[in-house]
Parts: C-alpha cells; structure tokens; sequence
C-alpha cells in the first residue's frame, strides 16, 4: 500500500534511534526510566561529548532547521513533518526536551501530526496542558535542562505557546473541551466544580 500511494522513500527521522546515546549519557544513564523500568549503565569505551560541535545531544533546533532545508532542496515536493506518538499519560509534555521540540517546530512551520493513544486520555490531556510549565518539565540530567531555558527567551510566551499549539493540533481529539490558552484554566475549573457538584 505504501509503495501504491508514493510513500516508501519517505524518510523519518527518529532521535531515539539518530542520536548516538553512546557518544553521551550511556555511561551515567539515571537509575530508572520515567517508568521506573531500571537502567544498566554501559561500559563501552566511546569517548563522551556533552557540548560542543561533536555533542549530539544539543542540536535539536539546527538539525529541524537542518533537515527541513535539506529536503526542500533535494525531494522539492516533500515537506518535513512532525510525527507526535503522545503516551496514554501525556508524560511526554513534562519532559523538557520533548516540549522544546514541539515549540521549535511550531517555530519553524513545520507541519505536525499528533497521535494520540485513546480518547479515554482526554482529561488527563487537559489536566497536563493547563499546569504546563516548561519551568517544571523533566530531564535526566540537570544541565540539559538548563540547555533548553537557555534558549528560551520568554517563558510566559513559550507556555502559552506550547499550550496553543497542543490544543490546536488535538482539536478533534478535545473536541468541544478545545480552547485556547487562556481559556483552558476556566475549562478545568468548571470541569472540577461539576465532579464536585
């Protein structure tokens, strides 16, 4: 079906699989995934790069900026687009780097595709998007953190950016509990004030 619709030279970029996690944190992995899943530090001798031209780990922005260029010029009718598998928990959203990909590509007009596990999932989406705050978002390790807030200039408008941005590519998923930022608050609240009730 694929070959029949033009699509098998379709090229994907996934970072779990792009980025050389032995060229970085295999050997200080944390304890446990964000699932509690334990984690065995590697042994291998791959030499570490952390920052600098030959870290992998910090170039999100310039490789979307990158391979968006890239395939204009070389598939001139093929547009890079960003695929979202959203977990049934939307832990993805507290994840820094996670969200920091979302923005830059709503930064950089790129189209994404959202897609989500169940409709099932809708309040917990909806509880995650109104306490978003980058500020509060997870990384494994401290410093990429602080590598994502540096390069945001404000946090108020990136937040509210972010919360734009997911309420607008889960519009249909939402479907009449879609809003904006700034009505998203309200939203919650009169849905608690109804349990409640």
């Amino acid at each position: 079906q694929l070959d029949e619709r033009n699509q098998l030279s379709v090229p994907y970029w996934v970072c779990a699989f792009s980025v050389n996690q032995h060229a970085g944190i295999c050997a200080r992995a944390p304890t446990a995934d964000s699932t509690g899943h334990p984690i065995t530090t590697c042994s291998c001798k791959t030499q570490k790069h952390f920052e600098g031209d030959f870290s992998e780990m910090n170039k999100f922005d310039d490789m979307m900026n990158y391979l968006k260029r890239r395939l204009r010029e070389v598939y001139s009718e093929v547009r890079l687009e960003q695929v979202v598998a959203m977990d049934v928990n939307f832990t993805l959203l507290t994840r820094v780097w996670c969200v920091a990909e979302l923005v830059e590509a709503d930064h950089l007009h790129i189209s994404q595709a959202v897609k989500i596990h169940s409709g099932a999932s809708r309040d917990v989406c909806l509880g995650r998007l109104a306490s978003s705050d980058v500020r509060q978002a997870e990384a494994s390790f401290p410093a990429d953190k602080e590598l994502v807030l540096g390069k945001i200039e404000d946090v108020e408008a990136f937040n509210k950016r972010l919360q734009d941005l997911m309420l607008h590519r889960l519009d249909s998923f939402l479907g009449k509990h879609s809003a904006t930022a700034s009505t998203l608050c309200d939203e919650i609240l009169g849905a608690a004030l109804t349990v409640a009730m």
